[in-house]
């Protein structure tokens, strides 16, 4: 028997033109996605990535923290000097540096910066640079950690991210409808984002349904946030679909 998502409603919560994979992959399985984005992404006009990514040397490394840290380092990326070593934090951020041309991608098959830290031995990055490509802000455990490992840790902060100012009215009317069933996360900013966003009847609906996350970290914020049923998964969109299709075979084609 094929699997199926039919009967089912993912809301979607990737920011715009990030989540385009992800509803194909659903639309694919035979389910309907739900557009709420948790987060927009603006781009960091000081950013100067051909001059950070320049001052790198071999065997030194540029690890990447998400989709948009490659998006909008862009045309930047063919600088990238011969023999530094690349990574990421999780597979949708591995495939975006494969899509722009990157081989030899250092990836953890669980996602999170937790996960790479697992994954890379401390003496690949012994009195190593390592370039840390993300956000404005963010976690700081990547960086303490490979200090304390020797590095020469450094960031290059290329965008910024901010909540929306509201959810489009189409996504609060599918929740109010019961047209949405689960929901997918890509980081706890996002989660708490969406919550935000909702007014106080969508919010309790929405802490009911079904719920995949990235990593245990997201989880635990989850949690905290009143989820219960809650599914950790790699952020490859074949993984997340996997994870829906088994929370479908176990629920049903609706539970709200």
């Amino acid at each position: 028997m094929t699997r199926s998502l039919e009967g089912w409603g993912v809301l979607v919560t990737r920011p715009t033109g990030r989540h385009l994979g992800l509803c194909e992959a659903i639309r694919g399985a035979g389910g309907h996605p739900v557009h709420l984005p948790g987060v927009t992404i603006e781009a960091l006009e000081s950013a100067r990535p051909e001059e950070a990514l320049g001052r790198l040397g071999a065997n030194d490394w540029a690890i990447f923290i998400s989709p948009a840290a490659v998006t909008h380092t862009g045309d930047a990326l063919a600088s990238i000097p011969e023999g530094v070593r690349l990574a990421t934090v999780g597979e949708t951020t591995a495939d975006a540096l494969i899509e722009a041309g990157c081989r030899g991608v250092l990836t953890p098959a669980a996602g999170g910066s937790e996960a790479l830290l697992a994954v890379l031995p401390r003496a690949a990055v012994e009195d190593q640079q390592v370039l840390i490509v993300r956000g404005e802000g963010g976690r700081e455990r990547l960086a303490r950690e490979l200090g304390e490992a020797g590095a020469r840790v450094s960031y290059l902060e290329v965008y910024r991210r901010r909540c929306p100012e509201a959810a489009p009215a189409e996504a609060l009317e599918a929740i109010a409808s019961g047209k949405v069933n689960a929901v997918a996360v890509s980081s706890g900013e996002i989660l708490d984002n969406v919550l935000d966003l909702l007014d106080e009847d969508r919010r309790k609906t929405v802490l009911q349904m079904p719920l995949v996350v990235p990593s245990e970290r997201v989880a635990k914020r989850a949690r905290t946030a009143g989820f219960s049923g809650i599914s950790v998964a790699s952020s490859s969109d074949d993984a997340v679909v996997d994870t829906l299709l088994e929370l479908h075979d176990k629920i049903g084609p609706s539970h709200v």
